[in-house]
């Protein structure tokens, strides 16, 4: 299980959330059905391939679901 993911899954369920979306690119997907979605910090330390798609980040970093 992911670190955060039963606080988020609770969180969802508290707002009504039925269904989550990521975008990316084509090239990230085999990755995500391997090692699950990561943060770019967690996919470097254990030396995870992946294409950053937005390089320079404007709004909060972590973790995303907070700001909703």
């Amino acid at each position: 299980m992911q670190r955060y993911q039963f606080e988020i899954q609770g969180e969802a369920m508290r707002r009504g959330v039925s269904q989550l979306f990521h975008f990316t690119v084509a090239g990230n997907v085999k990755s995500i059905f391997s090692h699950g979605l990561a943060s770019r910090v967690a996919l470097e330390e254990q030396g995870i391939p992946f294409i950053a798609t937005d390089r320079m980040r404007l709004d909060p970093a972590f973790p995303k679901w907070r700001v909703v």
